[in-house]
């Protein structure tokens, strides 16, 4: 497998979501969740939902592993 897609939703009406693909806290300067985005590599996604650049809700965390198959036995 080359790649995933990563879709993120928030139950909170109203709200953006950022997120930061390099395990870091998401700020109200990062990137806004606008469809769903491809992930090529072993990632920590952090996700939060936003209300006028103010954290609104938790963060939310996903790890994303690369595995590389093994031949057959």
């Amino acid at each position: 497998i080359d790649s995933t897609m990563v879709a993120l939703s928030t139950p909170f009406p109203g709200t953006t979501i950022r997120y930061a693909v390099d395990g870091t806290t998401p700020t109200k300067s990062s990137a806004i969740f606008e469809r769903p985005f491809a992930v090529n590599q072993t990632s920590t996604i952090l996700a939060m939902p936003f209300v006028k650049d103010e954290p609104a809700g938790p963060v939310t965390k996903l790890t994303v592993q690369k595995l590389i198959p093994r031949e057959p036995v």
